[in-house]
């Protein structure tokens, strides 16, 4: 690793005397692999800005995964920036070239301003609630359910997500954001959140990834350690007959086999 980074928590910052780069990582992770990770520019006079990094190798690697689950045949994104090789200092040397060349201002999301206002109040505004008492997590979790929905909101949203001080909430957040997000998106929200708070959130993510693979395709060779959550989901979602057939006479509970009954039935009635 090249000098110029610091561990300040839960970021590896680089300090260059034009820029400070912090990148959200994950703690156990080798620097010299990050491949995919957030990203947020500090240049001193001119603001904030926000990048989501990837490697083209780990570009590729989602979307060999797609092609196999059927979610994607391309891959895009706002504040997508993608480098040649994986790790930090591979990163800090793209990022240093965006803003020798001026570019980053095209490439990369202004994220906030010294004078822009909390992200929260500006999601109770967007869901009609201005003035909302914001200190009440009840009156927070109605403002963040209605920005889950609303794509428009997001960066606020995250945003506001690593500032909420009730983790459980973060969470919360971040678990029902994974239906209104790209699946290439989920992992840079769990890293939001403090690492303590991810490991449900990640099951959660890697549950919905077996719900999509089988919407089609065969069916699962193995579904005894599947939760109640996920057999309930599958159930609603496949359209596959053989996926259905197994899940009425192999799933753990009565609620998802009857499910299952239901939705078969449904598949082989003729169309009106």
């Amino acid at each position: 690793m090249t000098t110029g980074w610091t561990q300040e928590w839960p970021y590896h910052v680089f300090t260059d005397p034009a820029f400070v780069l912090s990148l959200l990582l994950d703690p156990d992770e080798p620097l010299d692999q990050v491949c995919n990770c957030d990203a947020f520019l500090d240049i001193p006079g001119e603001g904030r800005w926000t990048a989501t990094i990837f490697s083209v190798d780990e570009v590729r690697r989602l979307l060999d995964r797609w092609r196999i689950t059927g979610e994607s045949s391309y891959f895009t994104g706002v504040d997508n920036v993608i480098v040649r090789e994986p790790g930090i200092d591979s990163i800090a040397t793209a990022v240093r070239e965006l803003v020798e060349d001026g570019s980053y201002d095209l490439v990369l999301v202004k994220c906030d301003d010294d004078d822009s206002p909390d992200p929260l109040e500006t999601l109770a505004e967007f869901a009609e609630m201005p003035g909302a008492e914001i200190t009440d997590e009840h009156v927070r979790w109605a403002i963040y359910q209605h920005a889950i929905q609303n794509p428009e909101v997001h960066r606020e949203l995250r945003i506001a997500v690593t500032k909420e001080p009730v983790h459980s909430l973060a969470a919360a957040v971040v678990t029902a954001l994974f239906d209104h997000v790209p699946p290439s998106d989920r992992p840079s929200w769990i890293r939001a959140l403090p690492r303590r708070m991810r490991g449900f959130p990640t099951r959660r993510a890697e549950e919905m990834a077996v719900v999509e693979a089988h919407i089609s395709g065969p069916p699962p060779i193995d579904i005894s350690t599947w939760s109640d959550w996920l057999l309930r989901r599958v159930a609603e979602s496949t359209a596959t007959e053989a996926t259905l057939t197994k899940l009425t006479t192999e799933a753990r509970t009565k609620r998802s086999r009857n499910l299952a009954t239901q939705r078969l039935t449904t598949l082989r009635q003729p169309p009106s």
